[in-house]
């Protein structure tokens, strides 16, 4: 070998993007969604995976539909979780500074924000409450099991209209199947 070019050890035949926990991440928005009544159009995994066009839901079952992400993929590695106090508080203070992102821990804290500043309540009740409405969700076998199925889904064919989502969802959880606050 002359010493200008390397060997190819190996050729990627697939996009590295789209991990199976990525797809657990987004299809916990859209099972948890779905399971509260929000319906959405389409889940993407390329790119920025995302779910697009979830219909608003309020309080705290917005904060569990924003924290069912996180919450799946920690449970596909299967751990659980919740923030740490101090992680929080920097989560509001971005909020306070207006130095947010668009992580969903950022989005949940500004929902907790605005909801307490519309009841006069307490934002760290609100979004804990909304963490373990999340937990709990992610926790239960049907909504577990209609993650998996989506999410293997989800990697085959990298991006699902929100009928076909909701065709397979609908085999474990039902739509609005699950009250909330």
């Amino acid at each position: 070998m002359n010493g200008d070019t390397a060997p190819v050890l190996a050729t990627l035949t697939e996009h590295p993007s789209g991990s199976e926990d990525t797809a657990w991440h987004e299809c916990g928005h859209a099972v948890v969604a779905h399971a509260l009544g929000a319906a959405h159009q389409r889940i993407e995994l390329d790119g920025q995976a995302h779910v697009a066009g979830i219909a608003p839901l309020s309080g705290t079952a917005a904060i569990a539909m924003l924290l069912a992400g996180p919450a799946a993929q920690r449970a596909y590695f299967r751990t659980i979780a919740t923030l740490h106090d101090f992680e929080l508080d920097e989560f509001f203070e971005r909020v306070d500074t207006l130095h947010m992102g668009g992580c969903d821990a950022c989005r949940a804290a500004l929902h907790a924000t605005a909801c307490a500043d519309l009841d006069d309540s307490d934002r760290r009740t609100i979004f804990r409450t909304g963490e373990r409405l999340a937990n709990e969700l992610i926790a239960r076998r049907d909504i577990r099991d209609a993650i998996r199925t989506l999410a293997a889904e989800l990697i085959g064919r990298r991006s699902i209209p929100g009928t076909d989502a909701r065709e397979i969802i609908d085999a474990f959880v039902p739509f609005g199947g699950t009250v909330h606050a």
